[in-house]
C-alpha cells in the first residue's frame, strides 16, 4: 500500500492534529487534547516527512520583540 500524504493529512485533522511546516520541519499540535493512537500518527509523520512537507502550509514563527 502506498502512502498518500493528502489522505494522511485529512486523517490527522479528523483525529485532532493541526499540521503545518516550519522551514524543513513538520510541526504538529493537538491543542491540549489527548489523542488515542498519537504515537502511531507521530511515527508515520517522521517516516514520511519528505512527502508531507510538500502538502503542508508554511507557518511563520512569531518574532520575539523585547
Amino acid at each position: 500500500m502506498r502512502f498518500d500524504p493528502k489522505y494522511f493529512i485529512g486523517c490527522c485533522r479528523e483525529a485532532g492534529f493541526t499540521l503545518s511546516r516550519i522551514g524543513g520541519k513538520v510541526h504538529y499540535t493537538t491543542n491540549g487534547k489527548e489523542i488515542a493512537g498519537a504515537g502511531l500518527f507521530v511515527a508515520t509523520m517522521r517516516k514520511h516527512k519528505r512527502k508531507l512537507l510538500k502538502h503542508l502550509p508554511e507557518r511563520s514563527v512569531p518574532v520575539q520583540a523585547d
